[in-house]
């Protein structure tokens, strides 16, 4: 469809997140916290209680949030990945269908680091990452946003000592009952009873009497991950 034709009264689209909060540190559910605004967004909208993000760390989560993605199919695996910025985002489709689309907060898509060589030059390394200026007058387009005001991106600074030394990388399979994750070179893992541990507190991965749970767990979870990946086509034929 044109452009041109499109109704003039389309609604505004507001995306709100935040950043790497924990199901429980809301103060609809958790009276120990205090979250007003999203309690408001909680109470006026509508609340997922079995909701999962495809990665517990922050740059993947972003990359799947604005491109709609797995991970492990937009590039950006794990903290330290640069997400491509040849992949499609939600940016990008709202452009096309005729929106402005802005950018405001924290965005981290790219790693500390810089190669260019390799195919990951990060706009977000060091030491660029603390040229306030340089971010006061930075305002894209960048991954499909055609305004962008951004944060400092980053406060787990690699300068500070504080930087996530390993490479998190894992797969969660989750079923009405049972919550498995399985961890990249590895032995161990975690196992939930979603129903009689709801806040994940007792990790049953070694408990003797878990142990058939786990095999047919992972058996399941692995028979997931081979459904799951990109066909190009769908077979019609027996051979």
């Amino acid at each position: 469809m044109p452009l041109e034709t499109y109704p003039s009264d389309r609604p505004n689209i507001l995306l709100i997140t935040s950043d790497q909060q924990h199901f429980n540190t809301l103060g609809v559910d958790n009276p120990w916290v205090s979250t007003p605004n999203l309690d408001r967004l909680c109470r006026d909208g509508t609340r997922f209680s079995r909701a999962y993000c495809n990665s517990p760390v922050c740059s993947p989560s972003r990359a799947t949030i604005i491109t709609g993605q797995y991970p492990s199919c937009h590039g950006c695996w794990t903290i330290g990945v640069k997400l491509p910025e040849d992949v499609p985002t939600v940016g990008d489709l709202l452009n096309a269908a005729g929106y402005d689309t802005t950018l405001i907060g924290k965005a981290h898509f790219q790693p500390l680091a810089t190669d260019p060589e390799g195919g990951q030059e990060s706009l977000e390394c060091q030491p660029k990452l603390r040229d306030l200026d340089f971010w006061r007058s930075f305002h894209g387009p960048w991954y499909g946003f055609q305004h962008v005001e951004v944060s400092r991106n980053h406060a787990d600074e690699s300068h500070a000592g504080r930087h996530q030394p390993t490479a998190i990388h894992l797969r969660t399979y989750i079923q009405d009952r049972f919550k498995l994750t399985v961890y990249r070179n590895h032995e161990y893992g975690e196992l939930f009873d979603l129903v009689n541990d709801p806040d994940e507190r007792r990790n049953l991965w070694d408990d003797p009497a878990s142990a058939d749970v786990r095999v047919a767990m992972l058996k399941k979870g692995l028979n997931a991950e081979i459904v799951r990946e990109p066909m190009r086509f769908p077979r019609i034929a027996d051979a």
